[in-house]
């Protein structure tokens, strides 16, 4: 069977390019042909016109810091990812992707209501697939909203769309009621692309790469790490900023103890069992807050989450059993292949 996967591969994000090449390779693994839909808007090319429409002036340090990490992220695209020629538009989607048996949108937020509004002038449904011939199949894998509310008339406009899906999942607890809103029959919750492999699988990509050595280490997105910088400080905590996918993945395995509001850095933690606190803004279950509380609720890991205003050395007392955190991680990721084998 042909199948695209549409997704926000092209993001300047470690776990975003992971989810894209794990679920690829799932798909292969089962038997099918796969290409990823290589859709990314001209706004969010990297350029004058960008930098000063989205103000990045504002924030330079973080400017700079994405330019270099995207740098090496390109090269791991092309390594690895199978990608269809790129489209700029829906309406291109809608006039060269007709070809594919199933398509699949997921996982990543690829249905958070900020694209769907202005993903295009106008706003775009293409992850809501809206393209592709009538009959392929359309099928939503460990989608996720980026949200925990969804306004009632943006839900009215993509009913008709999520009615022609065959099957709907989701990454989050929350999203099962949001993709209801939406008009979706028999939502279920399957773990995130990554998860569907275990550390042997990302072993390979190391290669022959060395093991750094092994100390604390702090992934912190969206420029929270000040409001835990003293604590950081006090532990000597080494901070990973704008390394090669590859040197990220290296980094968590070689860490005697990972501290992030990375969801997919804390995947990572999970599959080659570093020791863990997961900082957030807050504790609430609030916005993309979800995602972590939905994962790490199936494995009891919820004592693992701290506000960054309760974090401090005391919360980095791991005191789980891997063994029966990683029998759970694997009962979850049958979930997701059964899930895809059904479907497909």
């Amino acid at each position: 069977m042909n199948i695209g996967i549409i997704t926000f591969h092209w993001a300047t994000n470690y776990g975003a390019i992971l989810q894209s090449l794990a679920l690829q390779e799932t798909l292969v693994n089962l038997g099918h042909n796969v290409e990823i839909i290589n859709y990314k808007p001209k706004q969010y090319d990297d350029n004058i016109l960008t930098f000063i429409r989205f103000r990045k002036f504002l924030h330079l340090d973080s400017y700079r810091i994405n330019r270099r990490k995207e740098k090496k992220l390109i090269v791991f695209r092309q390594k690895y990812l199978i990608q269809t020629k790129r489209f700029t538009t829906l309406k291109k989607l809608k006039q060269h992707c007709n070809h594919f048996d199933a398509l699949i949108t997921g996982s990543d937020q690829v249905l958070n209501p900020s694209f769907l509004m202005s993903g295009e002038i106008g706003g775009s449904t293409a992850y809501f697939l809206d393209f592709g011939n009538e009959n392929c199949k359309r099928i939503a894998y460990a989608a996720s909203f980026g949200t925990t509310d969804y306004e009632s008339q943006l839900c009215d406009k993509v009913r008709p769309l999520i009615k022609r899906f065959n099957a709907v999942s989701s990454r989050e607890t929350t999203g099962l009621k949001i993709f209801k809103l939406m008009g979706a029959d028999n939502p279920i919750i399957v773990p995130d692309p990554t998860i569907l492999h275990n550390s042997e699988f990302y072993d390979k990509l190391l290669g022959r790469r060395k093991s750094l050595n092994y100390r604390i280490r702090a992934y912190i997105l969206h420029n929270r790490e000040n409001a835990i910088s003293k604590t950081l400080r006090e532990i000597d905590a080494e901070i990973i900023t704008d390394q090669g996918l590859e040197s990220w993945i290296n980094a968590i395995k070689s860490s005697t103890h990972f501290i992030t509001n990375s969801f997919h850095g804390v995947v990572f933690c999970l599959l080659y069992h570093i020791p863990f606190s997961v900082v957030l803004k807050t504790k609430e279950n609030v916005g993309m807050n979800d995602r972590f509380y939905t994962l790490l609720g199936n494995l009891g890991l919820t004592d693992r989450i701290f506000s960054e205003a309760e974090f401090n050395s005391n919360c980095m007392n791991f005191n789980h059993n891997w063994n029966k955190i990683s029998q759970k991680l694997q009962a979850f990721r049958n979930i997701g292949i059964d899930f895809l084998s059904k479907t497909i």
